[in-house]
């Protein structure tokens, strides 16, 4: 069977990209390998707002007795794991569903792109008219310190059992300050800190230095312009001082999970960043396409099923081009913060 794409990667780009190919009236198949709606419903936004909301909850109950109302407050972790994970798998299993009911064919596995109009699948070779990259990207580590059971990374800090009782987050960009603030409202000791002058640094200082005025409220201990040297078995040195914390949390960034050997026998352009595209989500090979984190642009769910949404479009012969002057970003902290477009304070 030939089919008009393709697509790698069931997240928010590629099954948004899968759903709407099949819609325009091509035969798609979309391959995945570690669970429906990637790193955003499996380990990223779904569960992280679902700490936020529950954060929500304990914060409104420790105002109440200002209102009269005489409330305890006791967090059992175990028991809010379990069920943000049953509501995890349900998103997951309706993704799934969804695919299907669009007539979206589904093959689980690892793929490898053997030839820009054949995708190996373990045994199994899909023939293809065009292919979509949608893999995504992982957690960047710090230098010489790999994820373990004392440090994590965005990914790997869902495998605690327990809430620690202090953390030290490395990293003030906006998965840092969520963490940082929902952690705290949850009950942890927050260290938040940053090497920039302000949180959030692509972005005017004004509205980090506002958010952190906010955290030195609550109670986090926000360290800007400062730089972690060493990270012990007691903690982290920061500024010559050492903080002792049971767990730390990098949050440094993200990086495109690309396999370079493909990308150059496929001749595809890439960088440290990412795959290289055009407007149309077209790579310099003209029959594959790339969304999501894999192209290095905005690491945000919204902003990877648009992108597949463009490529769907030009894939069955839509003219279709990202436009991305008007995004909307929400940084879900304690209070959240929100913009649409350019706010990077850079001019031209």
């Amino acid at each position: 069977m030939m089919y008009d794409a393709v697509i790698i990667g069931a997240g928010p780009g590629g099954y948004v990209c899968a759903i709407e190919i099949s819609k325009l009236g091509g035969k798609v198949c979309i391959v995945e390998k570690n669970g429906f709606g990637g790193t955003c419903t499996q380990r990223g936004c779904i569960p992280t707002k679902y700490l936020h909301s529950v954060g929500d909850f304990v914060r409104k109950a420790s105002m109440s007795k200002s209102y009269g109302i005489d409330s305890k407050i006791d967090l059992d972790y175990k028991i809010l794991k379990s069920k943000m994970f049953t509501t995890v798998g349900k998103l997951a299993s309706g993704i799934q569903l969804l695919l299907k009911d669009n007539g979206v064919e589904i093959v689980e596995g690892e793929a490898e792109i053997i030839s820009p109009n054949k995708v190996k699948v373990g045994s199994k070779i899909l023939e293809t008219k065009n292919v979509v990259i949608a893999t995504g990207s992982t957690p960047v580590s710090i230098s010489g310190y790999d994820f373990k059971e004392k440090i994590l990374s965005t990914d790997t800090f869902w495998s605690m059992e327990e809430l620690p009782k202090s953390i030290a987050v490395i990293g003030g960009g906006y998965s840092g300050c969520e963490f940082a603030s929902i952690l705290n409202v949850l009950g942890c000791k927050v260290w938040l800190i940053e090497m920039e002058e302000a949180l959030m640094p692509d972005n005017p200082q004004e509205i980090g230095k506002t958010l952190e005025k906010y955290m030195r409220i609550d109670g986090i201990t926000v360290l800007t312009n400062s730089k972690v040297e060493k990270i012990t078995d007691n903690g982290i040195l920061v500024n010559g001082q050492n903080i002792d914390v049971e767990k730390i949390l990098v949050c440094v960034g993200r990086k495109p999970n690309i396999s370079s050997d493909e990308m150059k026998k496929l001749g595809i352009e890439f960088s440290g960043k990412g795959i290289d595209v055009n407007k149309k989500m077209l790579t310099s090979v003209s029959n594959i396409y790339a969304i999501g984190d894999i192209t290095g642009k905005y690491q945000l769910a919204h902003v990877a099923s648009k992108q597949g949404e463009v490529a769907a479009h030009n894939i069955t012969g839509h003219d279709s081009e990202m436009d991305y002057s008007v995004i909307p970003f929400c940084v879900f902290t304690f209070p959240e913060v929100a913009f649409v477009g350019d706010c990077s304070g850079k001019s031209g």
